[in-house]
């Protein structure tokens, strides 16, 4: 009789073979899952950052080529009102040298993002690389 209840106790062969089923099941059922759904989470979080960021470039770029276009506006229909400020602006240079300069401005600003967006891209890598080996080393014990 002894003999029979050392199946059934804690050093037991059946107790041993459910706490098993149950490491599995808890990690390939409960554990697996969320990983995978925070993995997916993160990548489309970056995702919508990187087009973020993208938008944000068009519209800042979109806008300053509509304020010339209504300041070119502005000065071809009404000539006499700003006919003063515009004079002053151009003797000064003002004009000239934003035109000499946002070319470079720009080539500038869209580093800077390539460089946001390359880190924000390497970060995500590093996130599901570590993410993955996480899921590994569930799924190998």
């Amino acid at each position: 009789m002894p003999y029979l209840l050392s199946f059934f106790l804690s050093g037991g062969v059946v107790l041993s073979f459910f706490a098993w089923i149950g490491k599995k099941v808890f990690t390939k059922g409960l554990i697996l899952p969320f990983q995978f759904a925070l993995l997916g989470l993160i990548v489309t979080i970056r995702f919508s950052i990187i087009a973020l960021i993208i938008s944000l470039l068009v519209t800042v770029f979109n806008k300053m080529h509509d304020i010339f276009d209504f300041f070119n506006l502005l000065n071809v229909n009404n000539p006499e009102i700003f006919d003063i400020p515009f004079k002053i602006l151009h003797n000064l240079g003002f004009f000239s040298a934003l035109q000499e300069v946002l070319p470079l401005a720009s080539l500038v600003m869209l580093t800077f993002f390539l460089v946001v967006l390359t880190k924000i891209t390497l970060d995500t890598v590093q996130l599901i690389a570590r993410e993955l080996f996480q899921i590994g080393l569930l799924t190998s014990s």
